[in-house]
């Protein structure tokens, strides 16, 4: 059975490489169930596309990031990108470098429509704007 799912552009807090991550509606939110490395250069792509919103997870099939293999993420309350997360209070984002505080719950992303999906559990996220933790 097919589901809902997004696709996010996210960099890596340690190599600053871009990758996706699939986020599927599991009904009761949101849950992370893959993550590619985007292959070349370049600033990962833009996600113009669909805005989704509600609660955000990683679910039971993801790896994490594939460079440094973090399971959480955050969302810079600057720039709006996704970066891995490794639980600190404080990050620096992978896009922008801007440095703050992690706070709050991740409310919405925005991506680009995709296919089907897995199992979820929750995970923590944050969003340095304090939209998002979890």
């Amino acid at each position: 059975m097919a589901s809902d799912s997004v696709e996010v552009t996210a960099r890596c807090r340690e190599t600053t490489d871009p990758f996706t991550i699939r986020f599927e509606d599991r009904g009761d939110g949101w849950a992370a169930t893959d993550a590619t490395a985007i292959a070349g250069a370049g600033d990962g792509g833009a996600d113009d596309g669909r805005r989704i919103q509600g609660k955000f997870r990683s679910g039971a099939a993801y790896d994490g990031c594939p460079d440094c293999g973090t399971m959480m993420f955050f969302r810079c309350g600057g720039c709006g990108h996704l970066g891995c997360y490794d639980g600190s209070d404080a990050v620096v984002c992978p896009w922008c470098e801007g440095r703050t505080t992690i706070r709050g719950d991740i409310e919405e992303l925005e991506g680009v429509d995709r296919g089907d999906g897995d199992g979820g559990r929750l995970s923590k996220t944050g969003d340095v704007s304090g939209l998002s933790k979890g």
